[in-house]
């Protein structure tokens, strides 16, 4: 079974290279975005060991004999559980730094607000300039959005300990708004489906940035 990682293009893997990061301006009343895209660096990094991870515990969870053990399977479910927590804060974060970046690529100064800071904001806002950047990643950052807000706000997606056939998988469980009224509705996607999206999404963020960045380090230095 291939594990899938998230491509974060590094210079040499398993290193953080200076190479890796993007110099941006420093001088911004937000935080410095260098420090923050190290974290996301380093975070992605992080996700790729939960990542194997999931499938270790998926792989002792098959290969189970009875008396089955419910740790191993908790323990499974959980992981999974962390892994959507980070990709979802990752992609909250990129999208608030492309808006940092457009912003000032614009107005020659950065915005006193963020107004594009999740991925909500893109699918709340499909007519944006920056939608319109991230058109071909809406539906899987839409994907993502939603499963993410099943794990923190559905009330029955607890209930749900259940794994894969034949690969990990993200089960998702809810009545819409927690109202019995609504129809419940359960799906599941495959993990690796969700990191190789999250994957292609992030390796075009981050050609973007650099791009944008060579553009803006020009117009900084003639502003000065």
């Amino acid at each position: 079974m291939t594990i899938p990682t998230i491509n974060r293009k590094a210079t040499y893997p398993g290193f953080l290279h200076v190479n890796d990061m993007i110099q941006f301006n420093a001088n911004i009343p937000y935080a410095n975005l260098l420090s923050k895209y190290v974290d996301i660096i380093k975070r992605i990094d992080n996700i790729n060991i939960k990542i194997k991870s999931a499938y270790e515990s998926y792989q002792k969870n098959i290969t189970d004999k009875p008396p089955f053990q419910l740790a191993n399977l908790n323990e499974h479910c959980f992981i999974i559980e962390e892994i959507i927590y980070w990709l979802r804060k990752t992609a909250d974060e990129l999208i608030a730094i492309m808006y940092v970046c457009k912003y000032f690529d614009k107005n020659q100064t950065h915005p006193n607000k963020i107004k594009f800071e999740k991925i909500d904001d893109l699918l709340k806002n499909q007519n944006s300039e920056l939608s319109i950047i991230f058109v071909s990643y809406l539906h899987s950052l839409e994907n993502l959005n939603s499963i993410s807000n099943a794990y923190k706000h559905s009330f029955v997606n607890s209930q749900l300990n259940i794994i894969g056939e034949f690969e990990p998988i993200v089960p998702v469980l809810s009545f819409l708004y927690n109202n019995t009224n609504n129809s419940i509705k359960f799906y599941s996607i495959e993990l690796a489906k969700i990191i190789n999206d999250f994957s292609d999404f992030f390796v075009f963020t981050d050609n973007y940035l650099r791009a944008e960045f060579s553009s803006l380090s020009n117009k900084q230095d003639n502003k000065k």
